[in-house]
């Protein structure tokens, strides 16, 4: 549906029948990914209405997205037509009767939405939904929780949560963007924890987030607790303290010359070199450097890079999880190099930069670390 056009039915807008979705309805009541959200929201669909109104080969035409995603979405909507609309001819018929605004199409079939998003939309028993929180999360689990269901969960506590949702996880290590970290902030929810226990109703609002802020928040938060879509990372090499270093950073980082940049100063090969020595090296200023090596630092510790980063990530949680108490820097880059029989150890100023990517990994002052409250 583009821009401007305006829809007249019988029923009022946004109303819904016992058990179903009206076509005014939020794309993010629908069972689609974080990535297929992404790509409706940036061809502005928003309703479930312009969903099915949409020419899908758009999504080809926008940056960051592919093949897969449009193939995802051509299924998705194409099932929800033939639900709505059996028998009936392609698009263009379709699209019309959406403009015409008949009235008996404002609300969806309730069996259909039964069927379509079970989880989020049939009766669930307040003791499943318990269970679900309190357990090892599945791949649906999540969507019983009140940030997805919108149905408050009485009698259980943010830190109640099982430890695979990182309940103890801080709302700014996700990242959300400012107006989404002050509506938080209004609400008092510091955490993953009291996020995912929050309806998400209750953040919506005119002086609170929009529909498009809420889909936003939702698809980053299934993204971070079920990661990022897989894609092939190239081989760890465990040759050398140097090789695993960079090879690590090169999962992560794309660019060469930030790869180069960072790594040189993370102490890659020794002490680091100046800002003015790399600044003459690259032929820019010293100011370019310092953003180049802030840009590239951010996506390193930024929490979509702990799958690139696992072949460290488990090698730390394994130790941590043998002791009791804090474990120096020093001792897991010894114990680094006895497992891979390198002839010297990792750098420990590397190492503590690359920790703040792993949300179940805390620093204790600067040489010791420990496992986060609330981590896996």
């Amino acid at each position: 549906m583009r821009k401007g056009d305006r829809v007249k039915t019988g029923a009022s807008k946004g109303a819904r029948s016992a058990g179903g979705l009206s076509l005014e309805s939020p794309v993010w009541e629908l069972p689609l990914t974080g990535k297929e959200r992404g790509a409706l929201l940036a061809l502005g669909v928003v309703t479930v209405r312009e969903f099915l109104d949409l020419d899908v080969r758009r999504v080809l035409k926008v940056r960051r997205y592919g093949a897969v995603t449009y193939a995802r979405l051509n299924a998705s909507q194409q099932a929800l037509r033939e639900k709505l609309f059996p028998g009936r001819g392609g698009r263009d018929e379709i699209g019309s009767f959406l403009r015409k605004g008949v009235a008996e199409l404002d609300r969806l079939p309730s069996d259909f939405c039964a069927s379509l998003i079970k989880d989020q939309r049939e009766e669930v028993s307040e003791a499943r939904r318990l269970a679900a929180a309190r357990t090892q999360m599945t791949d649906t689990s999540w969507r019983l929780l009140p940030l997805f269901s919108g149905t408050p969960l009485s009698g259980i506590r943010a830190d109640e949560l099982h430890a695979s949702y990182y309940p103890g996880v801080p709302i700014s290590y996700l990242r959300l963007g400012i107006v989404c970290e002050e509506v938080l902030a209004v609400a008092s929810v510091r955490s993953l924890g009291e996020l995912l226990l929050t309806p998400y109703g209750q953040l919506m609002g005119p002086n609170e987030l929009s529909v498009v802020s809420l889909v936003r928040l939702q698809a980053l938060v299934k993204e971070f607790l079920c990661g990022p879509e897989e894609h092939a990372l190239p081989e760890v090499d465990y040759s050398t303290p140097e090789g695993f270093l960079a090879s690590l950073v090169a999962r992560v980082l794309r660019d060469e010359r930030q790869r180069r940049i960072l790594l040189n100063r993370i102490g890659w090969r020794g002490p680091p070199p100046t800002l003015e020595a790399l600044a003459q090296e690259y032929g820019v200023t010293r100011e370019r450097i310092r953003q180049i090596e802030k840009k590239a630092h951010q996506k390193l510790t930024h929490w979509s890079a702990r799958n690139a980063l696992a072949p460290l990530h488990d090698f730390v949680r394994s130790l941590l999880s043998g002791h009791s108490g804090p474990v120096s820097i020093a001792l897991i880059c010894q114990r680094l190099q006895d497992r891979h029989k390198w002839p010297r150890p990792l750098g420990q100023r590397a190492l503590r930069k690359l920790l703040p990517a792993f949300p179940d990994v805390k620093m204790v002052g600067e040489e010791h670390v420990v496992i986060a409250q609330g981590g896996r």
